[in-house]
């Protein structure tokens, strides 16, 4: 994220940047207002930038970055904005048709020269904010992915119902595949199938994936056998025997510290649990003597600087 003043002398090394296969080729940068008279006029936002910034901005890193993502965020609804300057900001949006934005209402926040100003009525900036979110969502920037392969980058990240991975494009853009935790970490070819409004989906063509980063290997067998052996030495107890055939692994500790065999879903082969005599380790000797270096060490250096202390009282009464 960014803004306008803050790139403008930066853009050919953004660009570059953004060229590099390991980058994102996606940039926020947030403009509010379409209008120059909001922005930097009198009673305005007080910005360090105009709308001419912005689209050389945006101009420059749509030549230089094929396919970048550009973000951006709209504020509806400042004190100064009149219905002309509404409309400059419509046409800012019609013109680069922006993927991703933020639509914000104005709200005063406390303590700024804006919450002083006279608030526009709420039902004109509702409706402003209406209009400009209905142009916002007519467009379809995701249609032209359809029927067409994709590079996607996997990380961690799966959708709310976690039947879904989530993957980007190099642009950022959102791709959702049927959830498969092999793909985290991984990059993989995706034959799109439907363009949403804010999301594209497929599914990842047989034998595409490559993986990018190495994630720890995480055997089931072997944790299942691990929280076996964590539950049952809660209660002092170990694990003598492991379940074998097709058993589902399920296995329980002996409540009264008896040897103790549970069947497995049904197979009647499993683990077995013994009484383990806690052993009693007398601490306090090693917990005393790490008192002690507590206290020397925190003790020793304020009388040290105690002593100083009173060492200079005493020569400055002396010269006296």
């Amino acid at each position: 994220m960014t803004n306008p003043p803050y790139i403008l002398s930066q853009l050919s090394s953004i660009s570059r940047i953004m060229n590099l296969p390991q980058v994102f080729s996606f940039l926020h940068v947030p403009v509010q207002s379409g209008s120059d008279d909001v922005l930097v006029g009198e009673g305005g936002m007080n910005r360090e930038y105009t709308r001419r910034d912005f689209e050389k901005v945006c101009d420059e890193l749509i030549k230089s970055v094929p396919d970048i993502t550009i973000a951006t965020d709209i504020i509806c609804g400042f004190p100064n904005e009149k219905e002309d300057d509404f409309k400059q900001t419509m046409s800012l949006m019609e013109k680069y048709r922006f993927h991703i934005c933020n639509i914000s209402q104005f709200y005063p926040r406390p303590g700024t020269v804006a919450a002083r100003m006279k608030r526009i009525d709420t039902k004109i900036v509702k409706g402003r904010s209406r209009e400009f979110s209905t142009l916002f969502n007519s467009f379809k920037p995701y249609k032209k992915y359809v029927s067409t392969t994709q590079t996607v980058f996997f990380g961690l990240e799966s959708d709310n119902t976690k039947t879904m991975s989530v993957g980007h494009l190099k642009n950022y853009t959102k791709v959702l595949v049927p959830i498969d935790l092999e793909l985290r970490g991984c990059k993989a070819e995706v034959e799109i199938e439907k363009g949403e409004r804010f999301h594209i989906s497929g599914k990842v063509v047989p034998n595409s994936v490559v993986r990018l980063v190495a994630l720890p290997k995480e055997d089931s067998e072997e944790k299942k056998e691990t929280e076996t052996e964590e539950n049952c030495d809660e209660q002092n107890y170990k694990v003598v025997d492991s379940c074998v055939g097709d058993g589902c692994g399920e296995t329980g500790c002996s409540s009264k510290g008896e040897e103790k065999k549970e069947e497995c879903c049904g197979t009647g082969d499993c683990q077995s649990v013994e009484k383990v005599e806690e052993e009693k380790v007398d601490t306090s000797e090693t917990s005393s003597f790490t008192d002690v270096k507590f206290m020397v060490a925190v003790t020793l250096p304020a009388v040290a600087g105690l002593s100083l202390v009173i060492y200079a009282i005493v020569k400055s009464l002396k010269r006296r």
